[in-house]
């Protein structure tokens, strides 16, 4: 793989775009780069699901968890992050992508009572996503005082992480009691 992207028409995305069950049919609307967005990140949905899917099965028929981990080095290669800092690059950007599900996932943001578990989630995830940052930062040799930055901010986010997830406990252990999770 050369890096380069291929330039598809609005037919030809129409046509990738429908086996994946996305209607083409905003392509003439939107700009060319949301529409890319899209089409990656459905080409990238239905491929961790496959991803996901084929795991399984190896587990399934008995093949060593070591080379299962071991496999999943070659999304590094596909992506063409396999040096330097691009498998930082890669990992950050599918924390990101991680934060921006679980976001799609969370109910309407103006609702009295937001999910619990998700909200931690998101926390987490971007608490994730600013330490692989900080760590990209660290090897380039980037801006020390924004690395550091981002630091404070990944361990703001694990912190509130952390106090969510202690939260959960325990309304776990009030419903256990009988008690009001309230």
């Amino acid at each position: 793989m050369n890096g380069e992207v291929p330039v598809l028409n609005n037919s030809d995305l129409r046509a990738t775009l429908k086996k994946f069950g996305i209607s083409g049919d905003h392509l003439d609307k939107d700009a060319k780069a949301l529409v890319r967005l899209r089409m990656c990140h459905a080409l990238l949905g239905a491929a961790e699901a496959q991803a996901l899917q084929a795991e399984s099965e190896a587990l399934e028929a008995g093949i060593d968890p070591e080379q299962v981990r071991a496999a999943h080095a070659t999304a590094f290669v596909g992506a063409s992050a396999h040096e330097g800092a691009g498998p930082l690059m890669l990992l950050q950007a599918r924390a990101m992508s991680l934060v921006a599900m679980i976001l799609q996932l969370e109910p309407d943001p103006r609702a009295v009572v937001s999910d619990a578990v998700l909200a931690a989630s998101v926390k987490a995830a971007a608490g994730l996503a600013g330490l692989l940052h900080f760590r990209h930062e660290a090897a380039t040799g980037g801006d020390e005082a924004a690395a550091e930055k981002m630091l404070a901010e990944a361990a703001a986010n694990l912190q509130t992480a952390a106090e969510e997830i202690n939260a959960l406990f325990e309304m776990a252990a009030r419903l256990r009691r009988g008690g009001s999770p309230n």
